[in-house]
């Protein structure tokens, strides 16, 4: 079976030829010099949501309240990161280390909202 050759331009509504829009280019038109090789797919993107909800899992029940009701977006892994690095050799859902990542977090937001509320 031929493969059929795509273009890299797509029709407007306004009958204007433009572009395609390239899903990992929301800054605009290409800069000299930076490089955009990277184009995440459908695989690299569910595989990094595998990877943050599995880190997700293995944190203490605060840490995971804490994350789910701050105004921003956070990785949990990245988190989990954080955790293994502050404490290194205590499991990521000990009370102590749930309780001051909370804590944290809570703090994070608080300051965030503050900026936010001073815009």
């Amino acid at each position: 079976m031929a493969r059929r050759k795509t273009s890299s331009y797509s029709q407007c509504g306004d009958g204007g030829i433009t572009p395609k829009h390239r899903n990992y280019d929301n800054a605009g038109p290409d800069i000299p010099g930076l490089k955009k090789d990277f184009s995440p797919d459908a695989d690299t993107v569910a595989d990094g949501a595998v990877a943050d909800m599995i880190a997700f899992d293995r944190l203490g029940p605060l840490t995971r309240a804490a994350i789910t009701g701050m105004c921003v977006q956070l990785s949990a892994l990245g988190v989990l990161q954080l955790i293994r690095l502050r404490y290194p050799g205590m499991h990521e859902s000990n009370q102590q280390v749930d309780r001051e990542i909370a804590t944290m977090l809570r703090l994070a937001e608080q300051d965030i909202l503050k900026l936010i509320d001073r815009a």
